[in-house]
């Protein structure tokens, strides 16, 4: 099975953490390829993972979100294409609507506190 990520140009620490922590040495089993495409800025703080995962560098990833969008739409596909994976992990919370085959698609949303039971409390306070 091959996983491809596509990594966001822009990241915080706990990106980066949590990148670190799922794909630790020896985590990922034998049968499973991981490829991260990113920039070469993301593959430098990248360090302590399992040794056996594929970067593919590109320093053309735009940071604009509206640009980046745009890039998604345009090279997804494309890079689904050369790279035939079975499962498109987006760790950068976008849910794209790319029609692919074969394709199952995992969607990382690193900020679920708004979907707390606690914040529709809150939200019930407000009116």
């Amino acid at each position: 099975m091959r996983i491809f990520i596509d990594a966001l140009p822009r990241w915080s620490g706990g990106y980066i953490r949590y990148i670190q922590g799922i794909f630790s040495p020896g985590l990922i089993p034998d049968d499973i390829e991981v490829i991260i495409y990113g920039t070469p800025k993301l593959f430098k703080e990248l360090r302590g993972i399992d040794s056996r995962i594929k970067f593919i560098e590109d320093s053309n990833i735009p940071e604009n979100p509206f640009k980046l969008l745009i890039w998604r739409y345009k090279y997804l596909p494309v890079l689904f294409k050369k790279y035939n994976p079975d499962i498109h992990f987006s760790l950068s919370g976008y849910v794209d609507y790319i029609k692919y085959p074969n394709l199952a698609r995992i969607v990382l949303f690193r900020n679920v506190e708004p979907f707390m039971p606690v914040k529709f409390k809150d939200i019930k306070n407000i009116n």
